[in-house]
């Protein structure tokens, strides 16, 4: 279920003219690209991307999907409502939620992928797993992420990127599959 070599490839060449794609719709190119990382993400987890006959397109429409149900669940939840009960003795406002006890075998899978990723990210040169975790774990900037770190914006999307298709290359790898990895 992992994209083609091909298609990692496709992305890679393509990642400038995408995330330029996704800026000219969105507020900022950094939401742009992010967006773009997403895409590849979703892209990543499909079946039968190896058809894929023009990977740029089929990458554009991911993103498009992708700013639609974006846009749908801002405007969602700019129009959602909380409806706020007082708390006392008699009405437990929370009495009627039913609470789902965690499945064992969804936890431990949730364990041993929390774990497979953890390895992925520690098997990323040092300076590329330094800059994914500032960008997706500390929520960081681009543009602070070059400043911390001293180098350009254009090094610290480079580093992003090498970094997702280094995820994909090691998830390739756990699951032996027999596709050659990609390189920048």
């Amino acid at each position: 279920m992992q994209p083609s070599s091909s298609l990692a490839n496709a992305f890679a060449a393509h990642y400038r003219t995408l995330v330029a794609f996704a800026a000219r719709r969105m507020k900022s190119a950094e939401a742009a690209a992010d967006l773009v990382h997403d895409a590849f993400v979703k892209v990543a987890s499909l079946p039968g991307t190896a058809e894929v006959r023009q990977p740029r397109a089929f990458f554009v429409r991911v993103i498009e999907n992708l700013m639609i149900d974006r846009f749908r669940e801002s405007r969602a939840s700019a129009h959602a409502r909380i409806d706020v009960t007082p708390l006392d003795d008699d009405n437990d406002a929370f009495a009627d939620l039913a609470i789902d006890p965690v499945d064992p075998s969804q936890l431990a899978e949730a364990m041993q992928t929390a774990r497979a990723l953890e390895s992925a990210v520690n098997a990323l040169p040092a300076r590329c797993r330094e800059v994914f975790v500032l960008r997706k774990v500390h929520g960081l900037s681009h543009e602070a992420i070059a400043e911390r770190l001293q180098i350009s914006k254009n090094m610290v999307e480079k580093h992003l990127r090498r970094a997702l298709l280094g995820l994909v290359e090691f998830d390739r790898g756990a699951h032996g599959d027999d596709i050659p990895p990609a390189h920048d």
